[in-house]
């Protein structure tokens, strides 16, 4: 058997051939920082195409939703780790060069560029996809589009579903400002006392035991209906905070630092592992995505609870937190998606 195998005169054995003489190419070393990619600038590039797919018309219109929705989970792993770790070679006063010869600091402004375009872009796709979804009689509603037959089902739902576990706080000299863990989205209120007219600043964390996207009952066209869960917190809001009228609001989410650093050579690895688990809850936030509409004096509050430089606030015009949007991809109808395997 002739175990070469030739394509236009070409022997194409590479196992048994031989690769020919080295060529040497005018212009180009090696050591050229031009040939190097970077990798957290790769990696972007990457989401890039996943958040891609969202605007794909040939997908299922729910299964663009997923894709739009795993690459803001996808970004949110991207800062929790990548971002993290080269924000602490910033801060430590590293300077060393990438074979691309970028810094820390090189890496975090192209970071800072790009990641704000991605999130933009993400804006963009989800008010698009959300005027489609409404051809496909999937429908997320605003609090003003709830009809009264609603409005007493979401009444229903808070009450049974949703007050027991809540956690609302002042915000004062008294009433210090709480920890909000890593992923954690929460509303933060200017309220104003109806007798006296006495101001209180509250907050108001979303709890992540009830699923963000909830259902709203059948009116009887056929279409699938969602309200968010802090919409919800807004229309009870009398129930949560009696005798005060909400003034303004606004909607946060934070992120932290969850790159694990382990001493390989400890003496206990398991003790080692079990300790950075718990440093890693309370790392220090990396991204802080803030509305924004955000009232000046609630931003100015959040930023200096949380410590965060103005290189790490997002301001988000949309929908915080759009990786929840694979729960509602998920209780969306199968003829909306990919058949199951």
């Amino acid at each position: 058997m002739n175990k070469s195998t030739h394509f236009d005169g070409i022997d194409a054995d590479f196992l048994h051939s031989s690769a020919g003489p080295p060529v040497s190419i005018e212009g180009v070393t090696p050591q050229d920082p031009s040939r190097f990619l970077n990798r957290e600038l790769s990696w972007l590039a990457f989401n890039w195409r996943v958040l891609g797919e969202a605007g794909n018309t040939n997908l299922p219109i729910l299964e663009r939703v997923r894709m739009l929705a795993i690459s803001n989970s996808n970004l949110d792993e991207f800062f929790t780790v990548r971002v993290a770790g080269l924000r602490e070679i910033f801060r430590r006063g590293f300077e060393a060069i990438s074979m691309d010869e970028m810094t820390a600091a090189d890496q975090l402004a192209q970071i800072d560029t790009n990641a704000s375009a991605l999130m933009d872009e993400q804006q963009r796709l989800w008010h698009a996809l959300q005027s489609e979804l409404v051809d496909h009689d999937i429908l997320v509603l605003n609090r003003e589009d709830v009809t009264d037959k609603q409005l007493e089902f979401v009444k229903a739902f808070f009450e049974t579903q949703v007050f027991p576990i809540i956690s609302p706080m002042a915000v004062d000299p008294a009433h210090p400002f709480p920890f909000i863990s890593s992923g954690g989205l929460a509303l933060a209120l200017n309220l104003k006392r109806k007798d006296t007219g006495k101001r209180l600043r509250a907050l108001l964390p979303i709890p992540a035991q009830v699923d963000r996207f909830i259902e709203m009952p059948c009116d009887g066209s056929g279409c699938q209906s969602y309200l968010l869960l802090e919409n919800v917190l807004l229309l009870c809001i009398k129930d949560i905070f009696p005798g005060f009228d909400l003034e303004n609001f606004c909607t946060f989410r934070v992120l932290r630092d969850s790159d694990l650093e382990i001493e390989d050579e400890a003496e206990d690895l398991l003790r080692e592992f079990e300790t950075a688990l718990i440093r890693r809850r309370r790392g220090e936030v990396v991204r802080l995505n803030l509305s924004t509409d955000a009232p000046a004096d609630l931003a100015e509050m959040i930023r200096n609870a949380l410590g965060v430089d103005a290189a790490e606030i997002y301001k988000i015009n949309g929908l915080i937190g759009i990786g929840d949007l694979s729960a509602l991809v998920d209780s969306g109808r199968d003829e909306h998606k990919w058949p199951t395997y």
